[in-house]
C-alpha cells in the first residue's frame, strides 16, 4: 500500500510536469530566466522591458505611444524602455548611484532629474506636462506620488501604478479621483513571483492600437479571427 501510494505521487507529479511544460517554455521565450540571470529587466534579445508584470507589457506593447508624452516617478531599464516607445519622457530618480547610471544610457528623447528628498522628488513632475502617461513606480510615497499624478495628467490619458496590490492606498487615491482600474496580474522580468500593475484610465482615454488589431497579437496566442 505504502508503496502504491508512493508511485500514485510519482505518476502524479510527472503528469504536473508534463502539464507545466509548454508554461514553462513561454516563460523561456519571454526571457525570464535570463532576465533572473542577469538581475535586469529585459526580454530575450536582451532589450529593456519595465520591470511590470508580463500581461500589462503586453497590453502597452500593442499601443501606439507615439506620440505620448510620459513622466515616470522611478527609473531603470523602464525609463529606457519608455523612451523607444514615447515621443518624450521625463523621470525622477530618488537614489543618487542609479540616477548616474540611468542618465548615462538615455537616448535624446529622454532626461531623468535627482530628488533625493521628498519635496523635490514630488514637485519634478511639474518641469513639464501635462502628461499623456504618468507612471507610478518610485521608492517613495506613492499615494503621495499619485496625487501628483492625478494633477498632472491629461484629460484622456492614464496613470500607471506597479505593485498596486501592495500600495493599496495610492490604488484607492486614484479610484477616487475618477479613473478607472484596471489590473495586469501576473510573472515579471527579473522576478519568481507574481505581481499587479494597474492601469487607471480617464474616462476620456480612447485606445491607438499599434497596428491593425487590439490587442495585440502575442508569439503565444491562436491567429485573429477576423469575421
Amino acid at each position: 500500500m505504502a508503496w502504491s501510494t508512493r508511485l500514485a505521487g510519482v505518476f502524479g507529479k510527472i503528469a504536473a510536469v508534463k502539464i507545466l511544460m509548454p508554461h514553462i517554455g513561454m516563460l523561456r521565450q519571454r526571457g525570464l530566466a535570463g532576465s533572473i540571470a542577469r538581475g535586469e529587466s529585459i526580454d530575450v534579445e536582451g532589450n529593456p522591458l519595465p520591470w511590470m508584470s508580463y500581461p500589462f507589457i503586453d497590453y502597452v506593447n500593442g499601443l501606439d505611444l507615439s506620440a505620448c508624452h510620459l513622466f515616470e516617478f522611478g527609473s531603470g531599464n523602464s525609463t529606457r524602455y519608455w523612451a523607444t516607445r514615447c515621443r518624450r519622457v521625463l523621470a525622477v530618480e530618488s537614489d543618487g548611484g542609479w540616477y548616474g547610471k540611468v542618465a548615462n544610457q538615455l537616448p535624446g528623447n529622454a532626461r531623468v532629474v535627482h530628488g533625493a528628498l521628498e519635496p523635490e522628488y514630488l514637485s519634478a513632475i511639474e518641469a513639464e506636462g501635462p502628461y499623456d502617461i504618468v507612471v507610478v513606480d518610485g521608492a517613495l510615497n506613492r499615494r503621495k506620488m499619485a496625487e501628483r499624478a492625478l494633477l498632472h495628467v491629461k484629460s484622456d490619458g492614464f496613470i500607471v501604478l506597479d505593485n498596486s496590490d501592495v500600495w493599496v492606498s495610492a490604488a484607492e487615491t486614484l479610484r477616487a479621483g475618477g479613473l478607472i482600474q484596471v489590473d495586469f496580474a501576473g510573472f515579471s522580468p527579473a522576478t519568481r513571483f507574481e505581481q499587479v500593475t494597474s492601469v487607471f484610465l480617464q474616462p476620456a482615454f480612447r485606445p491607438k492600437p499599434r497596428e491593425r488589431f487590439l490587442p495585440a497579437k502575442t508569439r503565444w496566442c491562436m491567429k485573429h479571427i477576423i469575421e
